[in-house]
């Protein structure tokens, strides 16, 4: 959903998403928006998916790193959890977490 038809939005705003839902392996969703602030330099998004099932947490990473860079694989940490960090092929950098009980 656009700004389109909120009052008082000016012209240039008009094509900007207000609304925008997501939903992502295990039933997460997320909502995003665009930003009406001006978007410089290396300005990045970093988001977060913790599973509760490795085979989920596998699934999403070989599935968000297509296209993609793997920075750090998914693979068991120090800490206890399995970690993996990628960037996707839009430029978003996804870390994925399994927390072994």
């Amino acid at each position: 959903m656009t700004h389109e038809h909120t009052p008082g939005i000016p012209e240039a705003f008009k094509d900007k998403v207000m609304h925008l839902a997501m939903t992502v392996a295990g039933g997460n969703t997320l909502f995003m928006s665009d930003s009406f602030e001006p978007v410089a330099g290396n300005r990045s998004l970093n988001l977060s998916l913790g599973f509760e099932s490795e085979d989920e947490a596998r699934n999403a990473f070989a599935g968000l790193s297509e296209g993609g860079v793997v920075n750090y694989p998914l693979e068991k940490q120090p800490w206890g959890a399995s970690y993996g960090e990628l960037q996707d092929k839009f430029g978003v950098t996804w870390m994925i977490v399994h927390e072994t009980k």
